[in-house]
C-alpha cells in the first residue's frame, strides 16, 4: 500500500512540476507579446512623428523650391531681355524697371529704381540669403543682428533689468534698464558673380536660382567675419576696426616672456586659458560665451590634458568642438598655427560675441542688378548684389584677447 501511495505522490509531483513550467511559459509568452506591442507602439509612434516630420520638411522644400524656381526665371528673363515670358514693366527710358508677374510674385521681388534699374530683394528671396548667410559666417550665427531702415542708431544696453524682493503692500524698489545709441553706418556690401551664357541656357530655373543665392550670401558671409574678426579700420574693411585689432583696457591676456609663438602659447594649456576665461565678468555666462580661433590653433590643443589628466580640447557628434568646457567657433581668417609672424599678436579670443558686438543692415535696400556689358568677351552675365549693413562694438567688456609675448 506504501508503494502504491509513494508511486501516486511522485506521479503528482510530476504533474505539478509540469503545470507549473507550463505556466512560466505562458507567463513568458505573455510578457512577451506585451513587450512586443509596445515596441510596435512605440516604433509606429516614432515612424509617425516622422513621416510628419518629413512631410513638413517636404512642404517646406516644395515651397523653397517655388521661390528659387521663381527667382531663377526671373533672372533668366532679365539677363535675356524676354520680356515676353516675364513682364518686365518700365518707366521713362527704361530707367524704373518694374518686376512684374507671377515669377516675381511667387519669388516676393519688386522693381527698384536706380539709373540701371535693378531688383530689390523681396522676402522669400533675402529670407533665403539670410538663411545662408547665418549657415556660412560666424560672426552672423554669434552676433547681435539689427534689421534698421534708414540712418541712424541702434540700441545698447549699458544697464540691464533689476530684480528685487520687496514684501508684500511695499513699494518696490525703483530699476532702469538704461540704454544708449550705437551710430549706424552703413557701409555698402557689394557682391559680384559672374555666370557663362551657356548656364543660362542649359540650367534649370530652380538650379539657377540657388546657385545665385549660395554663391552671393557666401562671399557676404565671408566678408562679413573678415571684417568683423580682423577688420583694421581701412576701407579694404569697410572701415570697420575688428575685434582682434580692439585691445580694450583689462580685456587682454598677455603671455609671460618667452612665449611669444602660438605654439609655446598652447603648450601652457589650462596656464593662459585660466586667465582668459577669468578676465569677462560672471554675467557673461548668461550669453553662452564661446572662444574664436582659427582651427590650426584649435588642433594645436588636441590631445593636451589638464592637472587632473582630463582632456583640454574634444570635438563630438555633429562637429562641435570644445575647449575646456566651453563651444568654440573657427574662423577662416584668424591667425594660423603656420603664421610667419606671432610675436605680440593676439591668437584666439573669448567671451559673449552676442553680447558684445552687433551687425545692422538695411534689408529693405537689399539690391540685386545684373549686367551683360562687364564681361560681354567672354560670354558672361554679371550679378551684382548690394548690402548695406554695418558692424560695430556693443560692449567693450566681455570679450577677452589671448595674446603672445613680445619677441
Amino acid at each position: 500500500m506504501r508503494e502504491l501511495l509513494a508511486a501516486v505522490d511522485t506521479r503528482f509531483s510530476a504533474l505539478d512540476r509540469r503545470v507549473q513550467q507550463q505556466f512560466a511559459e505562458h507567463a513568458r509568452e505573455i510578457s512577451r507579446m506585451h513587450d512586443s506591442m509596445n515596441d510596435h507602439q512605440a516604433s509606429s509612434r516614432d515612424r509617425f512623428k516622422t513621416l510628419l516630420g518629413e512631410f513638413r520638411s517636404g512642404r517646406a522644400r516644395i515651397d523653397d523650391a517655388e521661390v528659387m524656381r521663381a527667382f531663377g526665371r526671373l533672372i533668366r528673363s532679365m539677363a535675356e531681355h524676354r520680356e515676353s515670358s516675364l513682364p518686365l514693366g518700365g518707366g521713362e527710358g527704361g530707367s524704373n524697371r518694374q518686376a512684374s508677374g507671377g515669377a516675381a510674385q511667387t519669388a516676393g521681388i519688386h522693381g527698384g529704381t536706380g539709373a540701371q534699374g535693378g531688383l530689390l530683394v523681396g522676402e522669400r528671396v533675402l529670407g533665403g540669403i539670410l538663411d545662408n548667410l547665418e549657415r556660412s559666417s560666424v560672426f552672423e550665427r554669434n552676433a547681435t543682428i539689427f534689421n534698421v531702415t534708414g540712418h541712424g542708431g541702434v540700441p545698447r544696453i549699458t544697464q540691464g533689468a533689476q530684480v528685487f524682493y520687496p514684501d508684500y503692500e511695499v513699494d518696490v524698489t525703483e530699476g532702469e534698464v538704461r540704454f544708449a545709441s550705437a551710430k549706424f553706418n552703413p557701409t555698402r556690401y557689394a557682391a559680384l558673380a559672374m555666370i557663362d551664357r551657356w548656364m543660362l541656357s542649359s540650367a534649370e530655373d530652380i538650379m539657377l536660382g540657388q546657385f545665385l543665392i549660395n554663391e552671393l550670401s557666401r562671399a557676404l558671409a565671408y566678408a562679413t567675419d573678415s571684417n568683423a574678426f580682423i577688420g583694421n579700420g581701412s576701407p579694404a574693411y569697410a572701415r570697420v576696426n575688428g575685434l582682434f585689432n580692439r585691445e580694450n583696457a583689462g580685456m587682454v591676456v598677455t603671455a609671460d616672456t618667452g612665449d611669444a609663438s602660438y605654439q609655446a602659447v598652447a603648450d601652457a594649456t589650462t596656464k593662459y586659458l585660466a586667465k582668459v576665461c577669468g578676465a569677462i565678468p560672471e554675467v557673461t555666462e548668461q550669453y553662452e560665451p564661446k572662444f574664436y580661433m582659427h582651427r590650426s590653433i584649435w588642433f594645436s590643443y588636441l590631445g593636451a590634458r589638464d592637472g587632473t589628466d582630463r582632456p583640454i580640447a574634444d570635438f563630438f557628434a555633429g562637429g562641435e568642438k570644445q575647449l575646456w568646457g566651453y563651444p568654440v567657433e573657427t574662423v577662416a581668417m584668424l591667425p594660423k598655427l603656420a603664421d610667419a609672424s606671432q610675436a605680440s599678436k593676439p591668437m584666439l579670443a573669448f567671451g559673449a560675441l552676442r553680447r558684445g558686438w552687433a551687425g545692422a543692415r538695411q534689408g529693405d535696400q537689399f539690391e540685386l542688378r545684373i549686367s551683360e556689358h562687364v564681361a560681354f568677351k567672354a560670354g558672361q552675365i554679371a550679378f551684382l548684389m548690394d548690402a548695406p549693413q554695418d558692424l560695430f562694438q556693443l560692449d567693450p567688456n566681455v570679450m577677452v584677447l589671448l595674446k603672445t609675448a613680445a619677441s
